[in-house]
């Protein structure tokens, strides 16, 4: 029998969700960086019952020891469990060539739930007595049996209604991760099905992952200026390079297109990028029964997130236009110590200034990730002094027009060609430079208004100040659209920025 629908847990624990220090990367999609984990609810698989069902988590080791334990999420109540809870047999068995598990276990226990009554989850890790030692790289499955037709529980995953996505997580690998049960022969892992375990290795290692409930009921309403939704992250693991933003939300009412901001921890935006409604249908808020989707935006050049910096990917739309999107839930704090995104949270905000966790009680994720691509070869090219309020009262006069300005350093040992890279704020004023090598170690100092070019100072040709006093950002791009530096102010201070 399947069940799917949510169990209320409270908070135990106040901490924020981190994943173990010793957890193990190598199953996971090394080219996302977030959760890369969406789902709409739990689903609750009997473990024997009238139909003597079994399940099969599939996996593919990442580390060469011996697999120690399994802790995975158990479920028991009205429709879940049924008399004392009977006695598992959990065994771990290698891929038989063909896709499914092997007949022969390579190691096993007989484990005994019980029944509690009332409806009940726990989290308990079942030890081997005398563990297997796995390989590196090879596929294996954790199988569940009971005999009994009487005596059972429940052993939960979490699910994707509708169409699941391919892969079914982002962060996972299909042949690499899912689960598969029957009352018979094994068959294909089940679509939309996604194993909550925590498989710990005596070296210290883990494989599965941790995310195991929905928070429907904590969903953030998306709509005009000042209802939004945020992914709150400091980056750790390194710098992190990213191309696009996707997030898994639904769309309430109205047409107007999402915007996806990536913006530093003050609030200065560093990229927009608008989705189309179209792409993201409309279904009612607050239900585990779908509605939700993944959608991307794309950066228009790679942006570079620093170690030990801290971000937002804030989500916003016009008034008239409703999104909602809530966040997971790790088992961190249950010792499930398997895969959890460390370093962020959900928030939400109803006035534009007052940003509050989506779960009061911890940090729990939006349902996001980053895609990943190559760190930019450096370039020596730097934005310098931005003069951004010309002395004296602003004018429409040449000289006053030319009281803003930009300098541009070359700090290597060569020239570069400047050809084709443009220079632009927040609103859209781009400048673009014609024909020019900027020489090793020299500057150029862009001036806003007009006059005749030399290789020290070129001009915008703009008849009206461009940069705003009270806060822009100036991004420097090369002529195939890559991001060179930035640099950004939100006050209007002494008039000028030192980038």
């Amino acid at each position: 029998m399947i069940t799917t629908g949510g169990l209320a847990i409270v908070a135990v624990s106040s901490g924020a969700s981190s994943a173990s220090a010793a957890s193990s990367l190598g199953m996971l999609n090394r080219g996302i960086y977030g959760t890369g984990i969406g789902y709409d609810t739990k689903a609750n698989l009997w473990i024997g019952g009238s139909e003597r069902q079994k399940v099969a988590i599939k996996f593919k080791a990442t580390t060469t020891s011996a697999l120690k334990s399994v802790r995975f999420v158990q479920r028991g109540g009205t429709g879940y469990s049924r008399g004392t809870g009977g006695t598992m047999t959990i065994s771990v068995r290698a891929d038989n060539g063909a896709g499914h598990p092997s007949t022969t276990s390579l190691a096993q226990r007989s484990y005994t739930p019980r029944n509690p009554g009332g409806a009940w989850e726990k989290y308990d890790p079942v030890t081997f007595s005398r563990p297997a030692t796995l390989t590196a790289g090879k596929i294996y499955y954790i199988v569940f049996t009971n005999a009994s037709t009487s005596n059972y529980i429940s052993v939960n995953s979490v699910y994707v209604y509708n169409a699941p996505t391919s892969p079914r997580q982002p962060m996972f690998s299909d042949s690499e991760y899912g689960l598969m049960y029957t009352s018979g022969s094994w068959g294909a892992l089940a679509r939309g099905y996604t194993p909550v375990v925590d498989l710990a290795y005596a070296n210290g290692a883990h494989d599965g992952q941790s995310y195991y409930e929905a928070m429907i009921d904590r969903y953030a309403t998306i709509s005009g200026a000042s209802k939004m939704a945020r992914e709150r992250f400091t980056v750790s693991g390194g710098n992190r390079t990213v191309r696009s933003a996707s997030l898994r939300l639904r769309r309430s009412a109205g047409t107007s297109p999402l915007v996806m901001t990536l913006e530093t921890s003050a609030g200065s935006a560093i990229e927009s990028v608008r989705v189309a409604a179209a792409r993201i249908p409309a279904s009612a808020p607050g239900r585990d029964n779908g509605g939700a989707v993944w959608v991307t935006a794309n950066f228009s050049s790679p942006h570079v997130l620093s170690n030990g910096s801290s971000y937002n990917l804030r989500i916003s739309t016009a008034s008239g236009t409703t999104y909602t999107t809530f966040p997971v839930r790790a088992g961190t704090d249950k010792g499930i110590g398997a895969f959890a995104f460390s370093g962020g949270t959900g928030q939400s905000t109803t006035n534009r200034s007052t940003w509050r966790d989506m779960y009061a009680y911890s940090h729990q994720d939006l349902q996001f990730y980053f895609t990943l691509g190559p760190a930019p070869a450096a370039i020596p090219i730097q934005l310098g002094r931005i003069q951004y309020n010309s002395p004296g009262t602003d004018t429409t006069a040449n000289a006053n027009v030319n009281g803003e300005y930009v300098v541009i350093r070359n700090l290597g040992s060569t020239a570069r060609s400047l050809t084709g890279w443009t220079l632009r704020d927040a609103h859209y004023h781009v400048y673009k430079f014609g024909t020019f090598t900027l020489g090793a170690r020299k500057s150029v100092v862009l001036r806003t208004g007009k006059g005749a070019n030399t290789s020290t100072t070129r001009y915008w040709g703009s008849g009206y100040h461009v940069w705003y006093n009270t806060g822009d950002r100036a991004y420097l791009r090369t002529a195939a659209g890559t991001g060179v530096d930035y640099c950004a102010w939100t006050t209007s201070g002494p008039g000028y920025k030192i980038c």
